[in-house]
């Protein structure tokens, strides 16, 4: 299989304007590794892998790593918040 292979099931897949979610087994992190690094890089989308045909890793670049970081403790403070504003009624 070459890149150009491999390319094809990397790409960009829509429906009514949604990004479709990629999944690829485990042993391609290994065989493929630069070519996910760079999908993961160049898409800001997270690669899920499959062990057994079951859900096993998720991959994604630092910066979408730290950007879900951040919106989660966005959401947790602003939860914070709003229950503290529910107690004072």
């Amino acid at each position: 299989m070459n890149y150009h292979d491999n390319d094809n099931i990397m790409r960009k897949f829509t429906t009514r304007g949604k990004v479709m979610t990629k999944i690829r087994p485990i042993p391609d992190l290994r065989n493929h590794f630069a070519e996910i690094s760079k999908f993961v890089h160049e898409t800001f989308e997270p690669v899920f892998l499959t062990k057994n045909g079951h859900g096993d890793m998720i991959v994604m670049s630092m910066e979408y790593y730290e950007k879900l970081k951040l919106e989660s403790e966005m959401y947790h403070k602003l939860k914070e918040k709003l229950r503290g504003n529910e107690e004072k009624k």
